[in-house]
C-alpha cells in the first residue's frame, strides 16, 4: 500500500496578516516570519503588492503616499526580505 503524507505536512501552520480589512494567509513559514520582521509600512506595501495584486499607484492612493515613496519602500522591502531569507 502507498503511504499518504502526514497531516502535518498537508496542514502546515499559516500566519495571517491583516491588510485592508482582510486576513491574508501566508503558508510558507520562512516567508511569513520574514514578513513579520519587516517594519509595518514595508510589510503593508509588500502584502498589498504581492498578495492583493495592487499597483504601486493604488497602494500610494490607499496609504496617502506618493508613488515614488511606495516604489522605494517596495524595493527596500524586497532587499530586506532577501537578506532575512538567506
Amino acid at each position: 500500500p502507498i503511504k499518504s503524507s502526514a497531516a502535518s505536512d498537508v496542514y502546515k501552520r499559516q500566519r495571517y496578516f491583516q491588510i485592508m480589512g482582510m486576513e491574508v494567509p501566508v503558508k510558507d513559514e520562512a516567508i511569513s516570519e520574514a514578513l513579520y520582521r519587516l517594519p509595518e509600512k514595508k510589510r503593508k506595501i509588500i502584502l498589498m503588492s504581492y498578495f492583493l495584486d495592487m499597483t504601486e499607484k493604488e497602494i500610494a492612493e490607499c496609504m496617502n503616499l506618493v508613488q515614488s515613496t511606495v516604489h522605494y519602500h517596495k524595493a527596500d522591502s524586497l532587499r530586506l526580505l532577501k537578506k532575512l531569507l538567506e
